[in-house]
């Protein structure tokens, strides 16, 4: 069943002001004003869960896909309309965070499918992490080259240092 020219519209105008929403409660509770910086510019797209970097939004800039922000002293000046137009991209994009419920019902079979597999693989990853010892967890979180192994190596250890401060506590009570 295809939607009309109508319903597309409205669809549209609805995830804007879904993101105003956000976009306005980031600056609520920052206390931040116009003009904004690229990096808060992108800390609201990421708060809409959209999956947004610097490299990310560069790239977007340089082939002219939502119009340049204006410049203040050399550098980017975001207004909220501008974050509003990097927002209405991603969501063309289909640019989402893994995992946001705000866009969840948006998946289609195979971007469900996708996330499943890389829900598989991180919880494979955390069994065989949790499995290791504290030493082992410590070493891989050295070596590791990517940021997710060595936020999870951290997270276990930090479990573990509650648990055993907890033990502790309660055996000298």
């Amino acid at each position: 069943m295809a939607i009309t020219k109508e319903e597309a519209i409205q669809a549209v105008a609805t995830v804007r002001q879904e993101n105003a929403v956000v976009v306005a409660e980031v600056i609520r509770k920052a206390g931040i004003a116009e003009p904004f910086s690229t990096a808060q510019a992108i800390h609201m797209a990421t708060a809409a869960e959209y999956a947004c970097n610097r490299p990310k939004v560069d790239y977007l800039l340089g082939q002219k896909m939502i119009p340049t922000p204006a410049k203040q002293l050399g550098r980017l000046a975001w207004s909220v309309e501008d974050v509003l137009n990097l927002c209405d991209l991603l969501e063309q994009k289909r640019s989402f965070l893994p995992f946001a419920e705000r866009h969840a019902p948006k998946l289609d079979w195979q971007e469900r499918r996708k996330q499943n597999q890389a829900l598989a693989e991180i919880e494979q990853l955390e069994a065989e992490l949790t499995a290791k010892t504290s030493r082992e967890l410590l070493n891989t979180m050295a070596m590791a080259d990517s940021l997710h192994v060595r936020l999870m190596c951290r997270q276990i250890l930090d479990e573990r240092a509650k648990v055993a401060a907890e033990a502790t506590k309660n055996v000298s009570n």
